[in-house]
């Protein structure tokens, strides 16, 4: 997402200068000036056009002018008006008018043909529409306004209510335009648009644009200057009254910047700035969603778990680092936490993943819209001087989203017994449910040192009758009550409360509702009492001891008595665990908080919401000194607040011969790649570490643990031993540990074998054993080690390394396009056998039993020929044991007929590239895809499979370039599938899911 540049003043010169030329409808060429008009633009988003229109139901015609500024926001309006043709059809056959529904076909003809320097990028038509609603400063279209039903995505720009200024940089009436009706005003200020470029059809959704390689002539989502683009929308007008509401308008947005060169290479003359600073695709999911409300009442909550795709020129062609900012996320239906920063996972090939999850406040059950932007730091929408948002830009997309009705269920406060304490002036939210829970107790405390008054007042919703009444001490004696019929608000005012336990009673009167119903009650009370007892244990200084198994009943008061400090101490030679709890009394919000000696963080904390108990538990602590913090928070009332501190630990004396030494990474023994280890360990707190290197070529693999006897020993791997493992094996028992190690990039790693969490007092054996292998970086980062047959003199040989490198090179060039991956020579060496010049299969399979390397390369064979395969000129061998990631067991046999194509395609087959996916959803085994020999030349093990195309056949080329996808194989519409990138578009558009990733 590359961000603004200066150079949109020199195209404001340039279409100045096309609006004061002469010579028809043909615009001038662009003259260079060191002058710039005194407002510039901070952005290179252009409106193209901005067109007003109304449809004929009966005849399903539109009837289409310019309504406002076209180019540049310029008052230019003559030129674009002689030169852009734009269309507009309804598809009558597709459209069902009785339900509002209309299929419109728009074209859009570059308004400058023969002018490639004026290739528009990401043009895109937004329809401006009506808005029913109003949520987080944007109007959004409610029920009764237009909805399109395949929005490419959504977008802030030239909505007339944030761009409204007239003149340089904002809106002029063009030739013919007309404002909109004053009662039916284009009020929306997130709009759906349609992405118009060279490469897009009628049929295509916009993520066709991430198949084209952004340098080919179709990338970047250009449209050319000699081209007209036609895009289907599907549009759902209201029926209101029984009428069409079928009144609405176009802008069209475009982004430029200027080339390097005239004329210029398209698109790769253009710099970044010249696509929209703002994604091109936001795809978005809800991963989670707790969201719930209550009809009626200012109550709800949960949170949304998002998955977003998001697809980005700059980061595509340069990196995701720093060009996303936080969500934008809107609803007008739901209120949703704002300015959250997402994670940002780039699995590259031009796309990254962004996750994050938000809390919200719905005001709407049911299906929800909820528009999600993905901000571009460092931009903003204001053009120069003139009236527009001064916020990030952002690429918004819809989604729908379900709010749920919270089920009627009881809860645990019915009676003084199970009341719940609220604070002397305190305002909370409830829910009461006719036959379910018809009754909320609360309970507040008044002090000896005065008596109290003030209001207790209940706000319900529209459709509930609560009354409230209250009562002093437990059993309940009824003081007062207030008890309004209907759905009036509730009111007790009180005075001289004398000292005692006081409870306050919300019961439900409604009758025949059968959902939740919302209530707030509200405390205004004054001389409850704010008397304190001070102890002397406030400070770690002054702490209290206490024992292992000691019952404690003290106090904390906000007033001056906040803190209270405790010790034990677990005895050398043990390990200590069990419990600690806290049972907070009158009101308390106390939380409990658990140190070691050093007193920086804590090792345990409880911090339950409200006056909820605390535990801890304590799964093992080293012989040493312990303390606890017993704190009183914001939330409690005045006055003291008891609590039972309840010590639940036990020792357990060590017995384990730990003679190792090895107990910490810093003193990690050694262990190689390919390795066995033996030893002991006792307790979590008597780990063993080892510690090995990467070369700088990487490596991947597995580390295994085996437990003996009844041993339960945990296994993990660290690249820091101050962060999170990057991987661990935990289970249950017994059982052996394993990690699957992802691929490591070169660099020191540590392994830690430890006893499990539960206590353990004896030696545990165990048998640690590393299979690592140097490898590729990942399943597109590809070694090749080249073994050269020639004669037994060494003469003769099949080819040479020159001829080995050029294939290397073409390899690497399609994996790095197609892929995002890589191919890199590792190694030449050469076989001196004459009888394996002219290699049989035979002979090529025991030339690599006896010669494959294992050091994660792809081992590839030249040879001559082969005798008993007329015509091939290689073929690989794929074995099931690089699906679990073993890369040493594909090969490659090649003959010198092999042109560059050859090593790329094969190593597609040996390296499971798409052959693993194959099997996978054909339900093949390992033995078929390795060895069947039924079907057309022997490829397919089910001859119905060759309409599906070879697993990897391409035509003849020698270009990377003569491998991508033409129209014809995006449709799919031929008979065969008969071109590499054909079959490679079928597996990724039917079977998103199904490549191997290690």
């Amino acid at each position: 997402m590359l961000r603004n540049s200066s150079s949109l003043v020199t195209l404001l010169l340039v279409f100045i200068l096309i609006g004061c030329a002469s010579g028809g409808n043909q615009p001038v060429a662009p003259q260079a000036s060191d002058t710039a008009p005194e407002t510039a633009a901070d952005s290179m988003h252009q409106l193209w056009g901005y067109w007003q229109c109304e449809l004929d139901p009966a005849t399903g015609e539109i009837n289409m002018v310019p309504a406002r500024t076209p180019q540049l926001h310029l008052n230019i309006a003559k030129p674009v008006d002689m030169t852009m043709g734009m269309s507009i059809k309804v598809l009558t056959d597709e459209s069902d008018p009785a339900n509002g529904l209309f299929v419109v076909r728009m074209g859009i003809t570059h308004p400058f043909p023969g002018f490639p320097q004026f290739s528009a990028f990401d043009v895109r038509t937004i329809l401006i529409t009506t808005a029913g609603h109003s949520s987080g400063g944007f109007n959004l279209p409610g029920d009764n306004d237009p909805k399109v039903l395949n929005a490419d995505g959504y977008t802030r720009w030239w909505n007339p209510v944030e761009f409204p200024v007239p003149g340089l940089l904002g809106y002029s009436p063009g030739i013919h335009g007309i404002d909109p009706p004053e009662d039916n005003p284009l009020d929306s200020t997130i709009n759906p648009y349609k992405q118009f470029a060279s490469a897009l059809t009628d049929y295509y959704k916009v993520n066709y644009l991430t198949m084209i390689p952004p340098t080919s002539v179709l990338g970047r989502g250009v449209l050319h200057d000699d081209d007209t683009n036609y895009r289907k929308w599907e549009i759902v007008f209201p029926i209101i009254d029984e009428k069409l509401k079928i009144y609405f308008n176009y802008a069209i947005d475009v982004s430029w910047d200027m080339p390097s060169d005239v004329p210029p290479d398209v698109p790769n003359d253009f710099p970044l700035e010249a696509n929209s600073a703002e994604a091109f695709i936001v795809d978005a999911e809800a991963t989670s969603n707790t969201l719930w409300t209550i009809n009626g009442a200012p109550m709800g909550g949960g949170e949304l778990g998002l998955e977003i795709e998001i697809w980005d020129w700059q980061g595509w062609l340069d990196d995701y680092d720093g060009q996303i900012g936080p969500l934008v996320v809107v609803s007008p239906y739901c209120e949703f936490q704002e300015g959250v920063m997402p994670s940002i996972d780039e699995p590259g090939m031009g796309k990254a993943i962004l996750t994050a999850t938000l809390t919200g406040l719905p005001s709407a059950t049911g299906a929800i819209p909820v528009y999600i932007g993905v901000t571009a730091p460092g931009t903003s929408y204001k053009q120069g001087a003139v009236e527009a948002p001064d916020v990030m830009v952002a690429a918004y997309n819809m989604i729908y989203v379900d709010v749920a009705v919270p089920e009627c269920e009881d809860n645990t406060s019915d009676d003084c017994i199970s009341a719940w304490d609220i604070g002397p002036e305190e305002s909370v939210e409830g829910i009461l449910c006719p036959n379910v829970d018809e009754t909320d107790w609360y309970k507040f405390h008044v002090n000896t040192t005065g008596s109290a008054s003030g209001t207790i007042s209940l706000t319900t919703s529209e459709t509930s009758d609560m009354n409230l009444l209250l009562y002093m001490g437990c059993p309940p004696a009824l003081i007062d009550n207030s008890s309004n019929p209907g759905n009036v608000d509730e009111e007790i005012i009180i005075s001289g409360l004398t000292e005692g336990d006081y409870y306050i009673e919300v019961a439900l009167e409604t009758d025949n509702i059968f959902t939740p119903l919302w209530y707030k009650l509200t405390t205004s009370i004054t001389g409850i009492g704010e008397d304190c007892t001070y102890d002397d244990n406030n400070t770690v200084e002054t702490a209290d001891a206490v024992g292992l198994n000691d019952i404690v009943y003290e106090s904390v008061c906000l007033d001056g008595d906040e803190l209270d400090w405790f010790t034990f101490e677990i005895s050398p030679d043990a390990i200590g665990y069990g419990t600690i709890d806290l049972e907070n009394g009158h009101y308390a919000n106390n939380d409990i908080a658990l140190f070691d000696s050093t007193l920086t963080d804590p090792l345990f904390t409880g911090n339950q919401a409200g006056t909820a108990d605390e535990h801890l538990d304590i799964p093992s602590l080293e012989a040493g000194e312990y303390f606890i913090l017993i704190e009183a928070q914001e939330s409690s009332p005045v006055g003291d607040r008891d609590f039972t501190l309840v010590m639940g630990l036990e020792e357990i004396v060590m017995s384990c011969d730990d003679q190792d030494g090895n107990n910490t990474y810093l003193t990690a023994d050694s262990i190689e790649l390919a390795d066995n280890k033996t030893g002991t360990v006792c307790h979590p707190t008597d780990p063993d570490w080892y510690i090995f290197n990467v070369p700088e070529e990487g490596t991947d693999g597995s580390i295994s643990l085996d437990n003996f006897d009844a041993n339960d020993n945990d296994l993990y791997l660290y690249g820091n031993p101050a962060e999170p493992p990057i991987g661990s094996s935990e289970l249950v028992g017994n059982m052996a540990e394993l990690i699957v190690v992802p691929a490591l990039v070169g660099g020191t790693y540590y392994i830690k074998v430890t006893a499990s969490s539960e206590i353990h007092s004896q030696d545990q054996e165990y048998e640690l054993t590393t299979d690592l292998k140097v490898a590729a970086v990942d399943m597109t980062d590809f070694y090749v080690h080249a073994h050269i047959v020639r004669s037994s003199t060494g003469t003769d040989p099949a080819t040479t390394p020159d001829k080995v490198q050029q294939d290397i090179d073409w390899a690497n060039e399609f994996y790095g396009i197609y892929f995002d991956g890589s191919v890199t020579l590792s190694a030449v060496t050469y076989i001196d056998n004459t009888a394996w010049l002219s290699a049989t299969v035979e002979e090529t399979y025991e030339m690599w039993q006896l010669y494959n390397t294992l050091d994660g390369s792809v081992n590839v064979f030249y040879v001559d020929d082969f005798p008993d395969m007329a015509g091939a000129a290689a073929y690989a061998m794929i074995e099931c044991e690089y699906a679990t990631e073993d890369y040493s067991s594909s090969y490659i046999a090649m003959s010198d007929w092999g042109t560059d194509a050859t090593l790329a395609h094969e190593m597609g087959h040996a390296v499971g590239l798409l052959a693993d996916m194959y099997w996978i959803d054909y339900g093949y085994n390992c033995n078929q895809i390795s060895y069947c020999d039924t079907g057309p030349s022997g490829i397919y093990c089910d001859p119905i499979d060759a309409d599906m195309g070879n697993l990897m056949y391409w035509p003849a080329g020698t270009e990377v370039s003569d491998y991508w996808v033409s129209v014809d194989d995006i449709i799919m519409n031929t008979p065969l599938i008969n071109s590499q990138a054909e079959n490679m578009m079928y597996f990724n558009t039917e079977f998103p899911d199904a490549f191997y990733m290690p």
